[in-house]
């Protein structure tokens, strides 16, 4: 009696360490998902560039278009987040008069918005995968990848442009501003 019932778990233990994800469908019938689309590495700096990926997920009836432009936004709050981010690291560590906490707020919140007119949307992948769930039922998702871009010569000089607009800040800040966007850039 017992051997049964070992064999009966051992069974159960294997079939579901097997159940994975499944991708059912590909956007245009692709065979593979693009380097690109992962979220391993969101942003980047390639030939002059600077790019972030955005995500987003859904029901497997998902609206594709509305998927898209929530995954598109996220890539956009990405790569706009990861800029006010190193530029903060420098202005919040910095004592010259002046907050730095609230200049990175100015430049993390005032040229968000006109960085993010900026950035030029550059690929999209979506596939639909089938997930097993704790019961072993199959649930159908809709994946969504958005890929973004803004050059970084422009994305330099509108960082410059806002460190410029307070008379306060030092020239020797504003080169480690630089250095660190180096930094950033060459990741």
């Amino acid at each position: 009696m017992k051997l049964p019932i070992l064999a009966i778990a051992l069974f159960g233990l294997f079939s579901c360490s097997s159940m994975k994800e499944k991708v059912i469908e590909r956007i245009d019938g692709l065979d593979e998902k693009p380097s690109w689309a992962t979220i391993s590495k969101p942003t980047y700096s390639k030939d002059g560039k600077f790019y972030a990926v955005g995500i987003s997920e859904g029901a497997g009836n998902a609206s594709i278009s509305a998927l898209g432009r929530i995954s598109d936004n996220n890539a956009k709050t990405e790569l706009t987040r990861i800029v006010s981010n190193q530029i903060g690291v420098v202005l919040q560590n910095v004592e010259e008069g002046t907050d730095g906490a609230n200049l990175s707020r100015f430049i993390g919140t005032e040229k968000s918005t006109l960085i993010s007119r900026k950035i030029i949307p550059e690929k999209r992948y979506w596939e639909k995968v089938q997930i097993p769930d704790n019961s072993g039922e199959d649930q159908l998702k809709v994946r969504m990848y958005s890929l973004v871009s803004i050059d970084e010569p422009l994305l330099r000089k509108m960082i410059q442009e806002s460190l410029n607009q307070n008379k306060e800040i030092s020239k020797e800040l504003k080169q480690k501003v630089d250095s660190q966007l180096d930094k950033l850039m060459d990741n």
